[in-house]
Order: structure tokens, then C-alpha cells, then sequence
């Protein structure tokens, strides 16, 4: 292993490109590698790996290779000590960590042998490709921000903690299971003397735990997730109430907040937007993680327990969504805005019930919430082409456009079959016989819910 050069992800692209000289493991050396359209190797990068799917005896398997030398250091101490505290936890799973194979001198770059390490691929979405597709289910996103809640807590009482809980990090499959990866910064009690390498991305932490001025920089410890599970939570809920709100503040590498947001609790557009929501229960959440910043890192709760002052919502299965048969995706039918049965906690109709789902509108950079008369109104988003916010058109105008663009079309239809007739008349040709339609119902596709609502309603 070289001292002086640690590869890159370009590099394990080369080497990977010929599987019978690179690796060292017999298996290995007979595996297909997934390529790009380019027949490189598949790369998915991260912060100090890069993760190749790789297909050996007919079963998918993940492998990373590490771009950081400084990844290494303890590594397969760590996950042998993972590895350990779940096999005394049977009630808990983590698929990720059931199978890992360390090779400390798993692959061939450059004349050198530099470490791997090989897991099981998890099927499922990254979470923010899951909630995108998803912005036209609420019932969907609220039932998996309870499973969620679960999980975590599950995690919590059997002394486990992530330690990166971020976008990439978590999978979520279609009926709504969660599954975890990359457990580098992982917390059990046998390592809690050994913190690692790495803290957690920005817009997902805790700023006490990023900034190397805090006396937590760099906290590890059982509640280490207590921040990011509130944060992600809060983000589903939201998401579920306004899908506008992803619209308008999530990017590639957050949900819907972001480091600037947690630096500045409640002065951040966000913030003014969240508290000027109808939905009391989605306020309250707001409050807590607002008050959750204002908190060192070591105070926080766990999520279960943080949440415990609030009601626990329930939920109502809205109308079923029909799907492609071949995609498997949601079609355009968007489901029934979902009511709580709770009064205390009222549902904000959602206002992009009928865009298709993962179909996204253009970014506004800044929201701000407005008032009319002392009460609390949701702003309308939409956006120029200098990029600021504009109000939406009012109704009327809308409908007026609508009969407009409607006539004109009539019209020009009326004029081509007028044309039609005349030249009919006048050349004295016979009109083609009609042909047969098929009958309605046999042009039906059987409409069935997918897995997501499927599972939101079994939640129930």
C-alpha cells in the first residue's frame, strides 16, 4: 500500500475496467461490474469512498473504495465492532451490516494493493428521490415520516446510533421500508471511546457538532442522531402538507433546510414560512426544531422523546393511486387531499395535488410568508425571470384565458371541417367507411395501488 498516493475515484474506474487482473479475491475476479452508457464503471462517489455495483454468482453486492487514506484508519475495527453489537441485538436490522467483507488488500492500482470493502446492494431510493416522486401522495410521506419515527426509535433503544444521517445514507424501498448504508460514523457503546473520522454533512447536523469553535465539535455519542432524525421528520411533514415547499427550498444536497438555515433558527425564509402554515401540528414541529438549535448538541433528546409532547398524528388512506404497468410509477389521477381526524391539528389542502408526480416546477431562491387582515396567509410561489418570487395570477383571469384558448380552437376545428364538406361536395368522392372502435372496457387498464400507498394504508 503507497504512503505517498492514495487512488482516485478514476482510478478504481481504470482498474475496475478489467475485474480478472485488479482484484485479488477469486470471486471478484469473475464479477460484472455495472457500466455507463460509455462501458466505464458505474462510480458513486461520497466523502471518502466510491461505491461500484458489482453482480458475482447472480447476486448484486456493493463495493467501496476508499479515496481517503484517513478513512481507513480503525475502519474494519469498527464495523467488527458493529458487527459484534448486532449480532447480540437480534430485533434489530441493518442488512448493510449483516455481510461485510473486509479486504485489506482487495484491488490492484497502479502496481499497488489498497483496501475493500464488499456489502449486500440495497434495493430502494435515495430519500430525496423517494420524496420527489412521491410530492402527489402526502398520505405516502407522512406515513413513512411515522415509520421513520419508528425506525429511529428503535435504533435509539437498542443503544445504535448512524452518525451520518444524510440523503444518501438512506433508502427508502417502495413499500415504505427503510434501510441504512455506510455506518463508518457509527455509534455503539464499545466504540464510544473511538470517534471517527468523519461528523455528518452541513445541512443535515447539528451546527455545535460542524464547527470546530463549539465545545461539541465533532460529538459522538448515543444521541448523536438526535438533531438530523428531528430535522428529517420535521422535512416530511412538511413536504406532505405543501409539496410547494420542496419546490421552493430543497436542492441537490439538502431536503428543505440547509446549514444557513440552522445558523440563523427562525430568521431564515423558511423559518417565517413554516410558522405561517395552517397545519398546527406541522407548527409545533417547527417550534421544536427551532428550539432544538438553541440547545448544545449533548441536550438533545432522542426523537421519541422529543416528540412526546406533541400528539402523535393519525392518519386517513386517501383514494387509491392507479400506476403503469410498466413503470410502475404513479399516473396523473392524483389521490384526495388527506383530513386528520385530530380538530386540534388542521390539513392545509395541498395546492399541487394535480401536478404527476416527480414532476418538478422551477426554484424561487427566497419565500416569505404574508398576512392580510391578522390572519395568517400561505404564500403563493411561483417565478419570474429575474428569479423572485411573483404572486399567482388570480383565478378569474386564469378561467378567462382558459374560455379563450378554447374558442379559438373550436374555431379553427369549425373552419377545416367546413373546408372538408366543401370539397366533398363539389368532387362528389365517397367518404372511407368508418372504422369499428374498440370497445371501451377492453381498452381499461386494471387500475392497482402502488406499493407506497399500499403500505401507508396497512400503516394505518
Amino acid at each position: 500500500m503507497s504512503q505517498s498516493y492514495w487512488p482516485t475515484a478514476v482510478d478504481y474506474q481504470t482498474a475496475l475496467q478489467i475485474p480478472a487482473v485488479s482484484f485479488a479475491h477469486n470471486d471478484l475476479q469473475h464479477a460484472t461490474v455495472d457500466t455507463t452508457t460509455w462501458g466505464l464503471p458505474l462510480a458513486l462517489t461520497g466523502n471518502m469512498a466510491v461505491v461500484f455495483r458489482l453482480v458475482v454468482d447472480n447476486k448484486k453486492m456493493a463495493l467501496r473504495c476508499f479515496t481517503r487514506k484517513q478513512a481507513m484508519e480503525g475502519l474494519e475495527a469498527r464495523y467488527v465492532a458493529l458487527a459484534k453489537h448486532l449480532k447480540a441485538t437480534p430485533a434489530l436490522s441493518l442488512p448493510a451490516l449483516e455481510n461485510f467483507d473486509f479486504q485489506a488488500e482487495g484491488i490492484q492500482v497502479h502496481g499497488e494493493m489498497y483496501p475493500t470493502m464488499g456489502m449486500p446492494w440495497l434495493a430502494g431510493k435515495q430519500l430525496q428521490t423517494f420524496i420527489d416522486r412521491h410530492l402527489d401522495q402526502p398520505t405516502v410521506l407522512r406515513t413513512l415520516a411515522e415509520r421513520w419515527r419508528s425506525f429511529m426509535s428503535t435504533l435509539h433503544r437498542h443503544s445504535f446510533a448512524h452518525g451520518d444521517l444524510s440523503d444518501g445514507n438512506i433508502l427508502i424501498k417502495e413499500d415504505l421500508t427503510i434501510q441504512l448504508i455506510d455506518f463508518d460514523a457509527a455509534y455503539v457503546p464499545s466504540l464510544a471511546s473511538t470517534p471517527p473520522n468523519e461528523i455528518g454533512k452541513p445541512n443535515f447536523q447539528h451546527p455545535g457538532r460542524l464547527s470546530p469553535q463549539s465545545p461539541q465539535y465533532g460529538y459522538y455519542a448515543e444521541n448523536v442522531d438526535a438533531f438530523a432524525s428531528l430535522m428529517i421528520y420535521v422535512s416530511l411533514h412538511a413536504t406532505a402538507t405543501d409539496p410547494d415547499m420542496w419546490e421552493a427550498f430543497h436542492d441537490e444536497d439538502n431536503l428543505i433546510f440547509t446549514h444557513k438555515d440552522f445558523l440563523n433558527p427562525g430568521k431564515t425564509p423558511i423559518w417565517e414560512y413554516l410558522h405561517a402554515n395552517d397545519n398546527a401540528y406541522l407548527r409545533a414541529l417547527t417550534d421544536l426544531l427551532e428550539n432544538s438549535l438553541h440547545q448544545t448538541v449533548d441536550q438533545l433528546p432522542d426523537l421519541e422523546t422529543a416528540l412526546q409532547s406533541l400528539p402523535k398524528p393519525l392518519l386517513v388512506p386517501v383514494s387509491t393511486m392507479p400506476t403503469d404497468q410498466d413503470s410502475g410509477q404513479a399516473t396523473e389521477r392524483p389521490p384526495a387531499p388527506l383530513q386528520r381526524t385530530e380538530p386540534s391539528v388542521p390539513e392545509v389542502p395541498v395546492s399541487a395535488a394535480s401536478r404527476p408526480a416527480g414532476r418538478r416546477k422551477k426554484k424561487v431562491s427566497d419565500v416569505a410568508p404574508t398576512q392580510q387582515s391578522g390572519a395568517v396567509a400561505r404564500p403563493a410561489i411561483a417565478e419570474s425571470k429575474d428569479r423572485t418570487p411573483v404572486a399567482h395570477q388570480p383565478d378569474t383571469a386564469a378561467k378567462e384565458q382558459g374560455t379563450s384558448v378554447f374558442i379559438g380552437i373550436a374555431l379553427s376545428i369549425a373552419g377545416v371541417l367546413t373546408v372538408l364538406v366543401i370539397m366533398f361536395l363539389l368532387t362528389g368522392a365517397s367518404l372511407p367507411p368508418a372504422e369499428t372502435a374498440a370497445p371501451i372496457d377492453s381498452m381499461e387498464q386494471t387500475e392497482s395501488p402502488t406499493a407506497a400507498e399500499s403500505a401507508a394504508k396497512q400503516f394505518e
